[in-house]
């Protein structure tokens, strides 16, 4: 809830948002290196390989070198930043529902609701049987990593699958290595009640952060700005 206030205090100047409408000229400069990702088609077999499937479309350190690319894989404050505290909201409270109806609209070229369910337990024995999830995850990549770099979220796919109202985070994928996969295993076997992956190196873009003096720490760090999608 502080978090929350503290943003709505903060001047719009600091953190300046892209444009809507320049948006559209940006993405088609890249539009022909737009590639589907495919890690939920067809499903993999345990939720720990779907979460090495996506941690593989990370946003590499140093990839944003200009604020326009950078801007340009922010959401926007108007339109996609309300949509998708709506999807988180949306996906936080399925109960048997899941599915690509909960997705804002906004969003729909960006983002999409998927029901997976694995079909083995992921290893290590013993442990869960088979579970179902409800995951918000990036639809397009380019090259070969995330178009836009949100993040991922998971949930039970029903409330009986949750035994413990807990929320598993993995901020720095790619930089503290293997901790998507750590977070997941702990998500999963917990029955913890969601999964948030940052879908971007700490350091993909160097400029740094306004929250902290120290300017080692950039604005794609999660864990020293506050000002991104991973807090929101």
């Amino acid at each position: 809830m502080r978090i929350l206030q503290f943003l709505a205090s903060l001047p719009t100047s600091l953190y300046p948002s892209p444009s809507i409408h320049a948006q559209p000229l940006l993405s088609s400069n890249v539009s022909k290196l737009l590639t589907p990702i495919n890690c939920l088609s067809p499903p993999p077999a345990t939720f720990l390989e779907l979460i090495d499937c996506f941690d593989g479309y990370t946003v590499p350190a140093n990839t944003y070198r200009t604020p326009s690319e950078y801007n340009f894989a922010q959401p926007d404050e108007i339109v996609e930043r309300p949509a998708w505290n709506a999807a988180v909201d949306a996906l936080l409270a399925v109960n048997g529902n899941c599915g690509p109806d909960l997705l804002p609209h906004p969003l729909l070229n960006t983002y999409t609701i998927t029901l997976y369910h694995e079909a083995v337990s992921t290893p290590p024995e013993p442990g869960p049987s088979p579970r179902s999830f409800c995951i918000l995850s990036e639809v397009q990549a380019i090259g070969t990593r995330y178009r836009r770099g949100w993040g991922l979220v998971a949930v039970p796919a029903t409330r009986a699958l949750v035994s413990r109202y807990l929320h598993i985070s993995a901020p720095h994928p790619k930089y503290d290595l293997h901790t998507p996969q750590h977070a997941a295993t702990v998500f999963r076997n917990t029955g913890a009640k969601s999964l948030l992956i940052s879908g971007r190196h700490r350091n993909a873009y160097s400029s740094p952060s306004l929250c902290v003096e120290d300017p080692d720490y950039s604005v794609t760090d999660p864990t020293h700005d506050i000002v991104r999608r991973f807090h929101l």
